[in-house]
């Protein structure tokens, strides 16, 4: 499937011309009606992560991930000299497709570090595939003996009309990872139109990701615990296509830190690339 890109959009505001008490009424029928259709629309955000969940993601066996290997999942290569092993994900927290590609990113990194602290949460309920189920790296930390990885989620979730409609900023990149992130999120890899489009990952400044590897609706109306559990099962689509791409990802890092940690990066289902770009 064709990665799916991302950008921020500015939402339609709904003219102020009537009185304040018709205004009042719409606001209160608009709020029970959405109420019915998305009861529980931010149900669990915020709340730490159970401790099932992290683990069905994080601790998948070696068997499940080994069997499904990459299934032709693949990033872009970036002709770059060689550079110390850096992660670089800039995202959204409103982004659907943000949403879904932090499922295999959490999976590969855990095989190479450590997260705690990691929260639920969910993209913006009123853009396209609403209410996608994730985590929140925000507040949480990352271990890693082999990588530098740098998590940036540089928008909110939620629009923010006092400012104009749009989604309030979070994180602000450093001058080298915003370099990085116009320099490679943009044409030949990706359509002009698409430019510093989410999600992007880059790896190792050889390997780039840019839109959404998995699809969000395979995650729509499923829960953590319900994605967890297939994902660590390793049976059905979903799993698959987290999976793969997982697998995908980890085989990149492995190529750019020397093959560490060597029981994930001799793995028969971790097809890690003989060389990298030079």
């Amino acid at each position: 499937m064709k990665n799916q890109h991302y950008r921020a959009q500015k939402p339609s505001r709904v003219p102020l011309m009537v009185g304040l008490a018709i205004l009042l009424i719409l606001v209160a029928i608009a709020a029970a009606a959405l109420l019915r259709k998305h009861p529980q629309s931010d149900y669990g955000i915020g709340a730490k992560a159970p401790a099932k969940v992290v683990a069905n993601v994080t601790q998948i066996p070696a068997s499940v991930w080994a069997g499904i290997g990459t299934q032709g999942a693949t990033p872009g290569e970036i002709t770059k000299s060689p550079a110390k092993p850096t992660f670089l994900y800039v995202g959204a927290l409103g982004c659907p497709f943000c949403a879904a590609e932090r499922w295999p990113m959490t999976i590969a990194l855990s095989r190479f570090g450590h997260f705690s602290g990691i929260r639920l949460m969910k993209s913006n309920g009123q853009d396209s595939y609403p209410d996608t189920p994730t985590f929140d790296y925000l507040g949480a930390t990352y271990k890693s003996p082999y990588l530098s990885v740098h998590l940036m989620e540089i928008l909110g979730r939620k629009f923010s009309y006092s400012r104009g409609g749009f989604y309030p900023t979070l994180m602000k990149l450093t001058p080298s990872e915003a370099a990085a992130f116009k320099k490679f999120d943009g044409p030949p890899f990706v359509p002009e139109n698409y430019a510093e489009s989410f999600p992007f990952v880059l790896v190792g400044d050889h390997y780039v990701w840019i839109g959404s590897s998995v699809d969000p609706g395979l995650l729509a109306h499923k829960s953590w615990l319900t994605i967890s559990a297939a994902v660590r099962s390793g049976k059905g689509a979903l799993a698959d296509r987290i999976l793969a791409n997982a697998n995908a990802l980890t085989a990149a890092l492995c190529a750019v830190d020397g093959r560490q940690p060597e029981n994930v990066c001799r793995l028969v289902g971790i097809h890690v690339p003989a060389t990298v770009p030079s």
